[in-house]
């Protein structure tokens, strides 16, 4: 369920989001949902890459918190131009699980 929250905006900030807003023909509050939305999400992915990049976490964690595929986890990862963090014991390993 939704809840209300309250919340001071610059003047100028508020028109960039109306103007937002109007182009997409969209209210004012879904625009501000939207913005949220992807905000919190570009946040968590550059928190999570660095988490990636120190090795605290895999990809498939990676992708999980991001709630995406794997395969569009691949995607950011080379996007951002991060080294995947896969060798050769993982390889093995998958070796192992597809019994080959």
């Amino acid at each position: 369920m939704a809840e209300a929250v309250t919340t001071r905006l610059p003047r100028e900030l508020l028109r960039e989001i109306e103007r937002l807003a109007k182009r997409e023909r969209i209210d004012r509050s879904a625009e501000m949902r939207q913005l949220i939305e992807l905000g919190l999400f570009e946040k968590k992915k550059k928190l999570l890459l660095e988490d990636y990049r120190s090795g605290k976490i895999s990809l498939p964690e990676f992708a999980r918190e991001l709630k995406i595929t794997l395969w569009e986890a691949v995607e950011i990862l080379k996007k951002e131009r991060v080294l995947a963090q896969y060798d050769i014991s993982d390889f093995r390993r998958d070796l192992e699980a597809l019994g080959i």
